[in-house]
C-alpha cells in the first residue's frame, strides 16, 4: 500500500497542530465520493513533497473534478 495525496487540493495535515481541521477535510472528501463512481488518476506518477503519490479525482458522469 502506497500513501497518496489529493493533487491540487491544500489542506490541514491528518497529524499535529491541524488534524482536528485535517480530520475535518478528509471527512468531507470521503462524504463526497462514497458509494459513488470516481475515476482517480495519478498525476504522472509524481510524488509531492511528503512522498506520497498525488492523485486526482473526477466523475465518471461528467469527467469534471470534484
Amino acid at each position: 500500500m502506497k500513501r497518496c495525496g489529493l493533487a491540487r487540493i491544500n489542506t490541514p495535515e491528518l497529524r499535529g497542530d491541524e488534524s482536528e481541521a485535517g480530520l475535518a477535510a478528509w471527512e468531507f472528501f470521503r462524504e463526497k465520493i462514497l458509494d459513488k463512481d470516481v475515476i482517480i488518476e495519478t498525476i504522472k506518477d509524481k510524488e509531492g513533497k511528503y512522498g506520497a503519490t498525488l492523485l486526482k479525482f473526477g466523475s465518471k458522469m461528467n469527467k469534471a473534478r470534484l
